[in-house]
């Protein structure tokens, strides 16, 4: 080997390292490991019961409705989550929720294998899995602080968007192929067993923050004081508002993307795993930038500048009529918004009190998942009546000119204290 090739391999060494090295302790790198098992399961079912649910309802309008069985229960509950989150053993609950997972999971699949899966028992099986998302989301979220403290915390949501989002690639292509071969049911089975490995990394663990968590009990707060403690800060106020319009504008290209395989590429199951893979594929080069470059005092300026993208690309997908074209937006669109999103959780995981984080991790739950399937009624209406790419059009105007109005109102600069207040 010549050379003057060494000093380029140590640098691409220690950029790896710089990129995962919150994967250095150990406990944090068994729960990734469950993570990228169970979530890819998960990824796996969310496509498979979108793909049926289309399929049986033939219909975009019944297709949000099922989105808002499954997101307004996290809307309405994930305070709750917050509280649970505060007060209890996160690792207990988070076991918990697995459970349920594997029991809803599996109604599912006997549900497909027996033939009475229709409209109405999915719709109840979303709203089962919101509740169930409403407590594990905030308590998840808070995990992680548990696991590697604030020093590595912007790295740890680096990857854990990397992570999640690298299972939106694996999984999506996972139930390609399983549809295509097997059916839905398998996927269903698939995602009841992933589940298991969360589980058992969960009970493996050991918690650093634990002895921190046993301290809260005397030290509980009102059960509004997550709230108040987010909207106490300006920059705090601002973020929660850019996460609700890009939930209810921004999003719903997801959302969508059954109808607009059917009524734009004329498709089928494999176009669509071929699109979600794309975005998330996106996402993980998002998750990448974050981790490797993500600091601290820059949370900010990433949040302003990824939020200014979403709606350009977005305007470009619902112009455009070719697979490969909207592969490529899908990936741009999903870089963007991953950006966005995951330095939001690290600002807030890092600005929040302790014996609150999971409260204010709750409030911020609530403006991500809670515009969803208002913004899913709205868009599969248009959708319905006037076109899917019209729909889109209105979701990427829309998105931009809030993009714009949180640039306008943030006025933060680089270096910036991110623990100040206005």
């Amino acid at each position: 080997m010549d050379r003057w090739q060494w000093p380029l391999l140590t640098k691409a060494g220690k950029e790896l390292g710089q990129t995962f090295r919150s994967l250095a302790n150990k406990n944090y790198r068994l729960y990734t490991f469950g993570q990228v098992i169970s979530l890819t399961g998960s990824h796996v079912q969310n496509v498979a019961l979108a793909w049926v649910t289309y399929q049986i309802t033939q219909s975009a309008t019944l297709l949000a409705w099922v989105t808002l069985a499954t997101f307004l229960p996290m809307f309405c509950l994930s305070v709750v989550g917050g509280m649970v989150a505060d007060r209890y053993d996160r690792r207990k609950v988070l076991i918990g929720t697995q459970v349920v997972g594997i029991l809803l999971a599996s109604s599912l699949a006997i549900g497909v294998f027996t033939g009475y899966l229709s409209f109405w028992p999915i719709f109840v099986f979303s709203i089962a899995q919101g509740i169930n998302n409403a407590i594990e989301v905030p308590v998840r979220h808070s995990f992680v602080y548990d696991l590697v403290g604030g020093k590595d915390m912007v790295n740890a949501v680096g990857i854990n968007s990397l992570v999640y989002n690298a299972t939106r690639f694996i999984g999506p292509a996972v139930a390609a192929f399983v549809l295509a071969m097997a059916g839905s049911g398998i996927c269903f089975v698939l995602n009841a067993l992933s589940f298991l490995a969360a589980v058992k990394t969960l009970r493996k663990v050991t918690v650093l923050g634990q002895a921190a968590q046993d301290a809260h009990a005397p030290q509980q707060v009102s059960f509004f004081a997550g709230i108040m403690a987010a909207f106490s800060d300006r920059r705090i106020r601002n973020i929660l508002f850019l996460t609700c319009c890009s939930s209810f504008f921004a999003f719903q290209y997801s959302v969508l993307l059954p109808v607009v395989v059917d009524k734009i590429l004329h498709g089928n199951a494999s176009h669509l795993g071929i699109l979600t893979a794309s975005a998330a594929c996106g996402s993980v080069i998002g998750g990448l930038l974050l981790a490797s470059r993500g600091r601290k005092e820059i949370l900010l300026q990433v949040i302003k500048w990824s939020s200014a993208c979403p709606g350009i690309f977005l305007l470009f997908f619902a112009l455009s009529s070719s697979l490969p074209v909207m592969a490529v937006l899908t990936g741009l669109i999903s870089m963007s918004i991953g950006m966005q999103l995951s330095s939001s959780n690290s600002y807030l995981q890092l600005s929040a009190p302790s014996n609150v984080r999971g409260r204010v991790l709750s409030v911020y739950t609530a403006c991500l998942v809670g515009a969803v399937p208002f913004g899913s009624l709205l868009t599969g209406h248009l959708a319905d009546r006037y076109g899917v790419s019209l729909a889109l059009a209105v979701c990427a105007a829309a998105s931009t000119i809030c993009s714009l109005i949180y640039i306008a109102i943030s006025g933060d600069k680089p270096g910036a204290n991110p623990n100040g207040q206005a």
